[in-house]
């Protein structure tokens, strides 16, 4: 193996690491401090991270990092990104409210509308190597897992476009010097779901090893469905979502041992169940029940009342079928990366990815079983994206370093959507159809970075550097059907449309200025300038397509800085960070003919936070380890003049008023949201947790842990409408193992989400529901969303060889 030694709904940012498994990668100055060490290093101590795309223990990089290993995630049963946000307070994933890319993704209230499928997230994520800016990754199961990195603030440095508001890093696990294999078997109680996963692992040669590992899960779902048994339209099952999930992995491993090593990974996965909105619930009505008609508690809890959409839309278009809503969605992700070691103090490293996502649904966006505002669409959705990355590190030993390096990539999105109104089959009800349009997008970007290090002494390091990038975009085609909003025609199709702008291009230069002193192997602080940003491109899903569809980038600078230590003797890890960072461009979703939301810009951000972290390793008690957070954020609005909610007028608190528009000029109907909070921002969270391994009679090891999550309420509707705003909740988590000494065998029981708090993190007015915006006296209208999964209880064994 290569050794290149490195140079020095959850809540708000908060830095918490956990109890991690050893591994230890110092870098130069660590090697130096450690041999004047007295003490035992903590396990803190050994972790280690590629925030700056070198191997660094998390003590010495100056960058904000929570970092999880694969065995901390497995004694929580953790299996999935959300599941990942629900114990790491800083980051906010969730359902979007059935937009098909996959959900909404936060971190310290930067965020992207998840309503375009063209669109890109300001949290972008890396899964072993491979930079992915789509949230559709939350839908491909994680498993076989070595270690999770979650970066907070921006890092177009080093990772490049679409990371303004961080980046989680993912990497799984490789083949080892010898043979393992592992079977786990699991069954939640409450959503009713059996769950498999294991590996094998094992060297074919001296220099080659093979690692396959998987996963399967099936499920009925934690939601029961409260339709009226008399209703025409129902839900094919009681229970939703209702999901059947598998994944399998490849990984080949060559290592010469001396100057050069490769890792290829193959990952596929698909889902099949349940439609995008099968999850999506009333959560405020404020006449008291559903304005459409039906029957709803209109509350976020474990019922909704979706429902299927029953025949009669394959007349229009046969791949309708009976109307069974549904969601299919296959995901290949493949990566090459290879390191070469071209001097002793040079590594040359070569990243290839592939990202593809094919997805088909049918799905009920009306929230409710009424036919007369049933409001069902097809939808497709197709993700190509190839990546090349070209880097180069050295590691002199003295005063100066450097990491440079290039990126391309290119992209192809196809997405299409086929939506009517009311339901054919029941009282005579004729379908008026909404839209019907197919369009692809396609890009290209390429980038270039440069990252020098200057130690003008031993226990100082500035850093500096900057990425310059380069993308371009164009609407490879349009087509859409003439007849939308008007009763269904049989002999019309969609037709290709020319639009004003079908091409565009952006350029930009992120700078990175970092200075940090460590004067020991147990202190660092260091402050850091960064810029950033979210790049532009084309709407998908506008009803007009004459008009211009363009969105320009997202830009985020600021600063931050941070400091870490250890203390009494390594046992007590502490953590400070404070930061502030200004967003203009801001990317903003807006409804467009009461239906359909589209991506725009619109005014300016600030952010700004205090978070405090700490991990308590008592030698005391061999084993214990205590951690907790505590933060403060302000995200607010600076300049922004926002599309109106339904029922808001000029009596609301922020009045709905005609204003003259900041951008075009003209006279407009819109609310000035300059000064009010920001959306998924939350003022007050904090977290508070123990981890126990221990034996029992020398005979079996015993493991034990406990976490609590606290957050204050947010908005998570872009119009910042009330009724979108969820309520501040408290969120526990525990789990018990018993096993032998030899760890071959573990029977664990995994809570989470003990306390059953319901939270969501996006939602929309239902349409046809308040009044319109400006209209005295205003009703507003129904809120809904997707909540997350309520308590869960899961019993697994794991048998290891």
């Amino acid at each position: 193996m290569i050794e290149f030694k490195a140079l020095s709904c959850s809540s708000l940012a908060i830095d918490m690491v956990v109890m991690a498994q050893p591994v230890r990668a110092q870098s130069s100055a660590d090697q130096a401090d450690t041999q004047e060490e007295v003490h035992e290093p903590s396990a803190a101590h050994e972790i280690v991270v590629t925030a700056r795309k070198r191997n660094e223990t998390l003590i010495s990089v100056p960058v904000a990092v929570t970092a999880f290993t694969g065995a901390n995630l497995d004694q929580r049963g953790v299996s999935d990104l959300d599941a990942v946000a629900a114990i790491t307070p800083a980051l906010v994933v969730g359902e979007g409210g059935g937009t098909v890319q996959g959900g909404s993704i936060s971190l310290r209230g930067i965020s992207a509308s998840d309503s375009n499928p063209f669109g890109d997230q300001a949290v972008s994520f890396n899964m072993d190597g491979v930079a992915i800016a789509r949230a559709s990754v939350r839908r491909m199961g994680e498993f076989d897992l070595a270690q999770i990195e979650v970066l907070k603030g921006p890092q177009a440095l080093f990772f490049g476009k679409n990371s303004p508001g961080g980046v989680v890093t993912i990497r799984t696990n490789d083949p080892g010097p010898e043979f393992e294999a592992q079977l786990s078997g699991g069954y939640e109680f409450n959503a009713r779901e059996y769950k498999i996963d294991g590996f094998v692992s094992t060297p074919l040669t001296q220099t080659l090893g093979l690692r396959v590992a998987g996963y399967y899960s099936n499920m009925d779902g934690w939601v029961t469905s409260q339709i009226p048994a008399d209703a025409d339209l129902q839900q094919n099952t009681k229970r939703v979502p209702q999901h059947e999930d598998w994944g399998v992995r490849g990984t080949l491993k060559f290592d010469n041992g001396d100057d050069f090593d490769a890792t290829l990974k193959l990952t596929y996965g698909e889902r099949s169940g349940d439609s995008s909105t099968a999850n999506v619930q009333f959560v405020n009505c404020p006449t008291g029940s559903p304005q459409g008609g039906g029957v709803d508690d209109c509350t976020a809890n474990d019922t909704v009342s979706v429902s299927d959409l029953g025949d009669g839309y394959a007349q229009y278009d046969p791949r309708w079928g009976d109307g069974t809503t549904f969601l299919d969605q296959q995901q290949l992700l493949g990566s090459l990366v290879m390191n070469y070691l071209v001097t002793p103090d040079v590594m040359l490293t070569s990243v290839t990815g592939v990202y593809d996502v094919s997805l088909d649904n049918i799905a009920n966006y009306s929230a409710s079983y009424t036919a007369g505002v049933l409001l069902p669409s097809y939808n497709v959705l197709d993700i190509t994206e190839y990546s090349q990355e070209l880097r180069v590190a050295t590691d002199f030993g003295g005063p100066v370093d450097f990491t440079a390096g290039g990126y391309y990539q290119d992209t192809k999105v196809t997405n299409g959507s086929h939506t009517f109104l009311g339901a054919p089959s029941l009282g005579g009800i004729y379908p008026l159809e909404v839209s019907d349009y197919l369009l692809q997008q396609k890009g290209s970007a390429w980038s270039i970075f440069l990252q020098t290090i200057v130690r003008p002494i031993d226990t100082i390091e500035l850093s500096f550097g900057a990425r310059y990038s380069h993308e371009k975009k164009r609407l490879a085609f349009l087509e859409s059907d003439p007849n939308g909003a008007t009763p269904v025609s049989r002999d019309t199709g969609r037709v290709l449309v020319d639009t004003p702008v079908d091409r565009v291009s952006f350029d930009n230069l992120s700078p990175e200025v970092t200075l940090s002193w460590r004067p020991n192997s147990d202190l660092t602080l260091y402050g850091s300038y960064k810029e950033g940003f979210l790049s532009g491109g084309f709407n998908s899903g506008a009803t007009d397509f004459a008009t211009n569809l363009t969105y320009d980038p997202q830009l985020v600078k600021g600063f931050e800085a941070g400091i870490k230590a250890f203390v009494l003797g390594n046992q007590l890890r502490l953590g400070l960070t404070a930061y502030t960072y200004d967003i203009t461009d801001l990317q903003v979703q807006v409804t467009v003919s009461g239906l359909v939301q589209r991506l725009t810009n619109a005014g300016s951000v600030r952010s700004k936070g205090v978070e405090f972290d700490f991990d308590f390793t008592p030698r005391a008690v061999p084993g214990l380890t205590l951690f907790g957070a505590l933060a403060y954020g302000d995200g607010k609005y600076t300049d922004y003049q926002g599309n109106c909610y339904r029922g808001q007028n000029a009596s609301s608190p922020v009045p709905c008023v005609e204003q003259v528009s900041r951008q075009t000029g003209a006279v407009i109907l819109a609310q000035d949201l300059s000064g009010t909070e920001l959306l998924r921002m939350t003022e007050w969270s904090g977290s508070l947790g123990f981890s126990l391994d221990t034996t029992i009679a020398d005979s079996f090891a015993f493991g034990l842990t406990g976490d609590m999550l606290y957050s204050d309420g947010y908005i998570t509707d872009a119009t910042s409408s009330p009724g979108g705003r969820t309520d501040s909740y408290t969120m526990f988590n525990a789990s018990v193992r018993v096993g032998t000494i030899d760890e071959r065998y573990e029977l664990a029981l995994i809570g989470r989400n003990l306390t059953e708090e319901y939270c969501w993190t996006r939602t929309s007015d239902r349409p046809f529901t308040g009044t319109a915006p400006g209209v005295t006296p205003g009703v507003l209208g129904d809120s809904v969303s997707s909540v997350n999964r309520g308590r869960e209880i899961m019993l697994r064994a794991t048998v290891r060889f």
